[in-house]
């Protein structure tokens, strides 16, 4: 009788360890297979300088060719002057004019932002740089009536004002207000590239 409660308590025994190692052998499984615990992306608050601002304004620009007409009349201020002696020049001008935003314009008032949000007031466009075309200008018509003396200096007056012909001719075809919708849409573009997500743009 004691051999057989002996027999069932070892029986009994190794039962109890074949099952504590099943059991430990699962959990071993379970906690490999199970994905290691995630973790929060980690999030900064968006922000932007006057500097890289003024960086894009200084890229923020846009060109265009133009042509202008430039006339020029000399009246002599002698007897043939009085006579109604004169003499015209037509010059056709063709150039490249650029327009945007001054960056020196730019200041620190000018823009906010807290958290997502950022405002900016942009100056008002102006035309940064004209280049006259001396190889596609020239003069189209030039008269000048009998008996009146050459003016060397008058066709090269003429040409002194090409620039500023070009300028108005391209102010007239709507160039500052191109100049405006681009660098809008390019400083906006470049805020959301910073993490802006509510963005607002003025132009004076």
């Amino acid at each position: 009788m004691h051999w057989v409660r002996q027999n069932a308590f070892f029986l009994v025994l190794l039962l109890l360890l074949i099952v504590l190692a099943l059991l430990g052998r699962g959990l071993v499984s379970s906690l490999a297979s199970s994905p290691p615990p995630s973790s929060e992306p980690s999030t900064s608050t968006p922000s932007v300088s006057l500097q890289e601002l003024r960086k894009v304004a200084d890229q923020a620009m846009v060109s265009q060719q133009t042509v202008a007409e430039v006339r020029s009349d000399r009246f002599p201020d002698d007897i043939w002057g009085q006579l109604g002696a004169r003499e015209e020049l037509i010059l056709l001008v063709y150039g490249d004019v650029k327009a945007g935003f001054d960056p020196a314009d730019l200041e620190a008032s000018d823009f906010w932002f807290d958290g997502n949000r950022v405002q900016l007031h942009l100056p008002a466009p102006v035309l940064l740089d004209a280049q006259v075309d001396s190889e596609r200008s020239h003069i189209v018509f030039h008269h000048k009536s009998p008996f009146l003396n050459a003016d060397p200096t008058f066709q090269e007056e003429a040409l002194e004002s090409a620039e500023d012909a070009i300028r108005q001719a391209a102010v007239e075809a709507g160039l500052l207000e191109w100049a405006a919708r681009y660098g809008q849409l390019s400083f906006e573009n470049y805020l959301r590239s910073r993490g802006f997500e509510d963005v607002r743009i003025a132009v004076n």
